[in-house]
């Protein structure tokens, strides 16, 4: 958001911790919207993940799931971590606590997933139901239980947190259910948000968070 070599006001994503540490101590002559992040003093639009993963919780203890496993991509922020906390604590609320054997550390990727349910699988997990971080950990999984002959969702369920291209899970087989992070949806939000403030010619601190709609498919 700039004019020649001006800027009227900036947006700025993915920060990480050490960033956000910085960002605080400095006072920008534009206003300035986190995208994806919270923050005491600048503008921003996100999400609630820890609620986020209460409502994954939520959905799986609705179909009958009592006994999960977890396929998780490091936590390289702190909001990845509270979207696993809020869906370990509505389990344990609910009188299931999570066991460490069943949450499993995996990549992001495709090949990450199909590993990480691998190895669950390998090791005779109780569980009814995979909950992945992401949707190409979901994407992967389903197909280590195609190759395994593996039902799904007679046999195993797998709910993934919606961050990819909506097209790719609505048309696998079977269709992949997921809990969406709203990412072009929040970009949009950051856009209006900057120009009203550019407009207004100051900053401000209003805090947005979008609601992380479910959509329910063949694999829960």
């Amino acid at each position: 958001l700039k004019e020649g070599r001006r800027f009227h006001g900036a947006i700025i994503a993915n920060a990480s911790e050490e960033d956000l540490a910085f960002l605080e101590e400095q006072k920008f002559p534009f206003p300035v919207v986190l995208y994806n992040r919270e923050s005491r003093y600048y503008s921003f639009v996100t999400v609630d993940e820890r609620k986020m993963g209460r409502l994954a919780a939520e959905k799986l203890l609705s179909f009958g799931h009592r006994n999960i496993c977890v396929l998780s991509s490091p936590h390289r922020f702190p909001y990845m971590r509270e979207r696993d906390e809020g869906l370990l604590s509505a389990y344990q609320a609910a009188g299931y606590p999570g066991y460490e054997s069943r949450i499993i550390e995996a990549e992001s990727s495709l090949a990450g997933g199909a590993a990480a349910c691998g190895r669950i699988l390998d090791a005779m997990e109780p569980c009814t139901a995979l909950y992945c971080s992401s949707d190409a950990i979901g994407l992967g999984a389903l197909r280590t239980l195609y190759d395994r002959g593996l039902k799904v969702p007679e046999q195993m369920s797998v709910l993934s947190i919606g961050n990819g291209e909506p097209a790719y899970v609505a048309y696998s087989v079977p269709a992949l259910s997921n809990i969406y992070l709203p990412m072009e949806a929040m970009a949009e939000r950051c856009l209006q948000l900057a120009l009203k403030q550019i407009a207004a010619h100051g900053g401000g601190n209003e805090q947005i968070y979008l609601d992380t709609p479910v959509y329910l498919r063949e694999s829960l």
